[in-house]
């Protein structure tokens, strides 16, 4: 499909984003890439200032998301290392 543009195709969505970003770096071969899931989504977080197109997501709610996944990852981090040294 040519881009147009100004036209809004409406083939991204709010909702298919946020699904796109659950399933980042949780697939795959285990070791098979050098960066976490937690880079991962940090890298998109840091992306989303520089993205010029949005389609029809709404970038606000998708960077809620982000944020809140983020925080989770750094979470369960936290509590693999206290598990460790416990």
């Amino acid at each position: 499909m040519r881009y147009e543009f100004g036209v809004k195709r409406a083939s991204h969505t709010t909702e298919k984003e946020i699904v796109f970003l659950a399933k980042l770096g949780t697939h795959g071969i285990e070791g098979s890439t050098p960066y976490t899931r937690l880079e991962l989504l940090q890298g998109y977080q840091k992306s989303m200032e520089l993205r010029y197109d949005w389609d029809a997501m709404d970038p606000a709610k998708i960077a809620t998301v982000v944020e809140t996944m983020v925080e989770q990852e750094k979470e369960e981090k936290r509590s693999i290392v206290t598990e460790f040294y416990n």
